[in-house]
């Protein structure tokens, strides 16, 4: 198991990785984990803190590391990571 994240120490991590978040970057963050949660990626394990839940299938990970790069690609990211 991973360690357990806050909402902002997530939020931090995706600014480093070039995400631009909204100005209520907590709210984004926090409305996002909602979802995942839901859906069984993300577990919350106290108020405020969050690990990863069930792996996403080999065709999520694809998806995910394509949208990764297009971002990258069109400058939403930050290329160095690609």
């Amino acid at each position: 198991m991973t360690t357990p994240a806050t909402v902002g120490e997530i939020a931090d991590a995706m600014e480093r990785f070039g995400v631009r978040p909204p100005e209520r970057r907590g709210k984004w963050v926090s409305d996002a984990l909602r979802t995942e949660v839901r859906k069984g990626r993300i577990v919350q394990v106290g108020r405020n803190r969050y690990v990863g839940g069930l792996a996403p299938s080999t065709r999520t990970r694809s998806r995910i590391r394509s949208a990764l790069r297009e971002a990258a690609h069109r400058g939403i990211g930050d290329k160095r990571l690609w």
